[in-house]
């Protein structure tokens, strides 16, 4: 009788320590699950910063290449045009970044480039 109480002991501790084993192993992995979901998001914003830098670094080298091509043809055809009616968005920054501004007959000139 008492090897009976034994074994029916043995049988639900080992029952308990089965279904412990078993919860603990599903939060261990949910656990995962949450830490490599994290890690996939920070990495995949990291990465989607850095492509963003980079193609912001080709356009800005693109633009200027554009810009001096427009500078060259205008230069050789000859004609006295401002350079910021080439580039539309390129008046403030004109104006903003550079410090001799003067006025030539009722015309704004920037640095030599007369400008509106």
């Amino acid at each position: 009788m008492k090897q009976g109480y034994m074994r029916l002991q043995a049988l639900v501790r080992s029952r308990l320590l089965t279904h412990r084993f078993t919860l603990l192993r599903s939060k261990m992995v949910t656990l995962q699950r949450h830490c490599r979901a994290y890690l996939a998001r920070t990495f995949y914003e990291r990465h989607h910063q850095s492509v963003t830098v980079i193609q912001a670094g080709v356009r800005k080298m693109i633009a200027q290449s554009m810009f001096r091509r427009k500078m060259i043809e205008v230069s050789t055809a000859g004609f006295n045009i401002c350079p910021c009616r080439l580039v539309p968005s390129l008046t403030a920054r004109f104006v903003t970044q550079k410090q001799n501004v003067t006025l030539v007959d009722d015309t704004l000139c920037v640095a030599g480039f007369k400008i509106g």
